[in-house]
């Protein structure tokens, strides 16, 4: 009796720990972000990288469910490039402070799969002259 008692706690705890170390089904948002602005840029003291990294930061992109709830808010390194790990489902590309009016910029329509990589281009117009 105790030996079956024994089996059965050790198989209960097998399963309860394979379930816990499978792993998330996720897929991957990746993309560019491009920035349009009419005016000229400075490349203050010469340093396009540091300066881009600041620059694009300035811009932080928002990754809406098909509720239009905000469920990632997410930057662009200073090449402009990005990547997140989401779960499957269907999802919004925005400019953060485009509903305000700050910016122009088409929010974007993607959908995720599990293991598979999304590519989602986001071109954003500063309009600042």
């Amino acid at each position: 009796m105790k030996f079956k008692l024994l089996i059965f706690a050790a198989v209960t705890l097998a399963l309860c720990a394979s379930t816990r170390s499978q792993p998330t089904l996720t897929g991957i948002l990746q993309g560019h972000l491009t920035i349009v602005s009419p005016s000229e840029v400075d490349l203050e003291g010469g340093r396009p990288a540091e300066w881009a990294a600041v620059f694009f930061a300035r811009f932080p992109l928002l990754v809406r469910d098909r509720d239009g709830k905000i469920v990632a808010r997410l930057l662009a390194d200073q090449t402009g490039n990005f990547k997140l790990p989401l779960p499957p489902g269907n999802y919004l590309l925005d400019a953060e402070g485009r509903k305000r009016g700050h910016l122009r910029a088409k929010p974007e329509p993607f959908a995720i799969e599990v293991d598979r990589t999304t590519r989602v281009e986001m071109h954003v117009d500063t309009g600042v002259r």
